[in-house]
């Protein structure tokens, strides 16, 4: 039994491994627009970067990817705003793939993907203390293929930052100045360029 058993895990972690040598990695840069819903900022201040893995078919994969974003208001004559440093893990769908297997030699694919991750916002008052935050993403990203290897990518991601504790301009939630858990949400619209790995 317990050889059956140490053959059985064996099979498992060959077969994983040669679908991951069959799959493909790939690697995205992207920059662009942010903003938040309240208070309302939006500025060309998104940059982010991700590395990831699709299946042999290019239809499931994750990626793990990093987003800088900056938020800055002068409301009141002097400039607040932070800025929020997030990591994410995401599973990602080409949903091309699942309306047409052979969607795969088109130029024009569409892939979602959403996930969770960790943010840090770092006020620029020196001030306030560094919020550190639970992030749920989801997003849609249409791809325009180049090359065999190297697509151009527009971005769409909506993010909700649970156990926020201060407000994008870093700012108390409430009244009386002191600091609440919410939920804050903000936005991406990002362009960019997507590197496809040769699979083995």
């Amino acid at each position: 039994m317990i050889i059956q058993f140490k053959f059985v895990i064996a099979l498992a972690i060959c077969l994983t491994f040669t679908q991951l040598s069959h799959g493909q990695y790939f690697a995205e840069v992207n920059y662009g627009l942010n903003g938040s819903i309240y208070p309302t900022t939006h500025s060309l201040a998104h940059t982010g970067v991700g590395f990831g893995y699709m299946d042999p078919n290019t239809t499931l994969g994750a990626k793990l990817d990093f987003g800088l974003d900056k938020f800055r208001t002068n409301n009141t004559g002097k400039e607040l705003g932070s800025d929020l440093y997030r990591l994410s893990l995401q599973a990602v769908c080409n949903i091309s793939n699942l309306i047409n297997e052979r969607s795969y030699y088109d130029r024009i694919n569409v892939l979602i993907h959403s996930g969770l991750g960790y943010t840090l916002a770092k006020p620029i008052s020196t001030k306030k203390i560094n919020d550190h935050i639970v992030n749920v993403i989801m997003g849609i990203t249409p791809k325009y293929k180049l090359s065999r290897n190297i697509a151009l990518t527009l971005d769409a991601s909506l993010l909700f930052n649970i156990a926020q504790s201060y407000r994008y301009d870093i700012d108390y939630d409430l009244p009386n100045k002191r600091a609440s858990k919410f939920t804050g949400t903000n936005y991406n619209a990002a362009a960019g360029i997507l590197y496809t790995f040769d699979s083995n």
